[in-house]
């Protein structure tokens, strides 16, 4: 029985060191691609990496060493490496994997160092490595952005982003960069993603929450932004930016009810604004409450005199000269809902409630 427990042991040790030696293997591989990658041998570092990723595959597929410090970080290298390498080198072989799904692997190889890593003989060097590509990446973000490439600029502070979260660390800055990157080209997708990881981590709050309300809009998530801004007005009481994008987005439902109130709370922290008066006066007329209307628009003109917005309410010259065409326009283009809105506003600033009324109820049977 000892002979054949003694036996079990002698192969079991064996067969590790057989996968130890690949993981030694697949390190001097990985060696010799960055020596090909400083010389600028880009299809001899291809080569190479391949050659690295066969051996550490053999590594992180063993029991006995897959869970390995030294295997993990070198996947983690080689998984993150070959993909970008052999697509500049062009070489069939890794053109043909998942480059995605390459990445995605060796990020979570390299997460799992630390966790494996009981005596701490890998940490200084899973630091550095990803402490280079994390400023690099960064850097590039910023020429990118500066050169109005702003899908390169994504990738780059996308790059700096992973990296630090490798280390556990959150790279606020290109979180908030990738987005302004994205909403430049308006992919509001990668927006909405960006700028709600800033909101959780109170990163430029007013700014990063009117970007996110944006990207909901854009993808007719109103409801999402309604829960967000609420969250947010009570998390940041007092805030007149959020205050704002929450009545800005129950506009946009047609929820006049529940702007006012916002905005009534709004004015109580800033009787003077002129730009949340303005907005109360534009919710009254909505609401079809004329008198509170007029007010507001007084009190508008009463802080701002030159506020050219304002003085609609008084421009009345220009809207008697403006009705004629608008009624010869709707009787040559009847039902059309632009020109009826801009008919409908100049009665009302006119003071013919009654056209107005009338117009308003064809626009509703619309």
């Amino acid at each position: 029985m000892k002979k054949i427990i003694l036996g079990a042991l002698v192969l079991s040790t064996t067969l590790t060191f057989a996968q130890k030696k690949n993981t030694t293997n697949a390190a001097m591989s990985y060696q010799d691609a960055q020596k090909s990658l400083v010389q600028g041998k880009f299809e001899n570092a291809s080569a190479a990496l391949l050659e690295a990723k066969a051996y550490i595959d053999l590594a992180a597929a063993h029991e006995d060493t897959k869970t390995d410090p030294k295997t993990l970080m070198y996947k983690g290298k080689i998984y993150l490496e070959v993909g970008a390498i052999g697509t500049m080198a062009k070489n069939e072989t890794v053109m043909a994997m998942d480059a995605e799904k390459l990445a995605e692997e060796g990020v979570n190889a390299l997460k799992a160092v630390k966790t494996n890593d009981k005596k701490d003989r890998y940490g200084d060097d899973v630091k550095d490595y990803c402490n280079k590509f994390r400023y690099q990446g960064y850097n590039v973000g910023i020429q990118m952005f500066q050169d109005k490439k702003y899908e390169e600029a994504i990738g780059g502070f996308s790059m700096s982003s992973t990296f630090a979260d490798i280390l556990g660390e959150t790279d606020s800055a290109s979180y908030f960069n990738t987005g302004l990157a994205a909403f430049n080209i308006e992919k509001w997708e990668v927006v909405e993603e960006s700028f709600k990881k800033c909101v959780e981590i109170n990163y430029k709050t007013g700014s990063s929450i009117s970007y996110l309300t944006e990207a909901y809009i854009q993808l007719d998530k109103k409801s999402e932004a309604e829960v967000m801004l609420k969250e947010q007005v009570v998390k940041h009481p007092g805030n007149k930016d959020i205050m704002v994008s929450l009545i800005n987005i129950y506009l946009g439902q047609d929820k006049k009810v529940e702007a006012e109130k916002v905005l009534t709370d709004a004015i109580a922290l800033d009787p003077e604004s002129r730009d949340l008066n303005y907005a109360v006066a534009t919710v009254y007329e909505n609401l079809e409450r004329y008198e509170d209307a007029e007010k507001a628009y007084k009190k508008v003109i009463e802080i701002d005199p030159n506020f050219s917005d304002a003085f609609r309410t008084s421009m009345k010259e220009n809207f008697t000269n403006s009705l004629p065409y608008l009624e010869k326009a709707n009787e040559l283009t009847p039902n059309n809902k632009e020109i009826l809105t801009s008919l409908k506003q100049v009665y009302y600033k006119l003071g013919n409630i009654a056209k107005f009324k009338e117009i308003k109820a064809q626009l509703e049977a619309l």
